[in-house]
């Protein structure tokens, strides 16, 4: 393998920040995008980014190996990453972030169903230590705010129109699944006057 670069074309040590692969782990990247990233550093097969393993085993050749040095770049990583958490199913998901949870401090009793808030997560978490920040409001009794924006918003007349806008919201859900139902209903019906009204075959005798 090729030299390795931090993205200031030094050559790659501690103050780029982490160099095993244990600690990418610990910070929440999966096995598949740390080979696929350490692989292409110093490897190519034209112009394909990512590859299963599978891939990697049958395109594999020395002859596509670099000679020039391969940079590390965290942002890259983390686009790879984003894309394998995408790809996980989420109960396996579900399974590889709860050691970052309990590392937080949570605590997992059964009355929460993790399966779903992964999958409200998974489309925009670039580490699984990311998705355990963004799912802690799931454990916490109350809420904490952004102090900036708490002092622009949460102001006295702004809580005037709060009853305002909760009544709104739940005006405006009664009101999509009201929709949605009238909407399946002419679905139902066109569907059944298009079987009706379709010619059938005959068999002649």
């Amino acid at each position: 393998m090729s030299l390795t670069l931090g993205t200031d074309r030094a050559r790659l040590s501690k103050r780029h920040g982490a160099t095993s692969v244990m600690a990418y782990r610990d910070m929440g990247y999966l096995p598949q995008a740390l080979n696929n990233f350490i692989v292409r550093l110093g490897w190519s097969s034209g112009d394909q980014e990512i590859f299963s393993t599978e891939e990697l085993i049958q395109k594999f050749s020395l002859e596509h190996v670099g000679k020039s040095a391969g940079v590390f770049n965290v942002e890259k990583l983390n686009w790879l990453n984003a894309h394998y958490i995408k790809e996980e199913s989420d109960e396996h998901l579900a399974q590889l972030v709860i050691p970052f949870l309990h590392k937080k401090g949570y605590t997992l009793d059964g009355s929460l169903d993790l399966v779903k808030v992964v999958k409200g997560f998974k489309e925009r978490s670039k580490t699984l230590d990311e998705m355990a920040d963004k799912a802690s409001f799931y454990f916490k009794d109350t809420l904490e705010y952004d102090p900036d924006a708490a002092a622009k918003f949460l102001t006295a007349r702004c809580s005037m129109y709060l009853p305002r806008c909760y009544n709104m919201l739940k005006a405006a859900g009664r009101q999509m699944r009201r929709s949605w139902r009238r909407c399946s209903s002419e679905c139902r019906r066109s569907a059944d006057s298009r079987s009706s009204s379709s010619p059938r075959a005959t068999v002649s005798p």
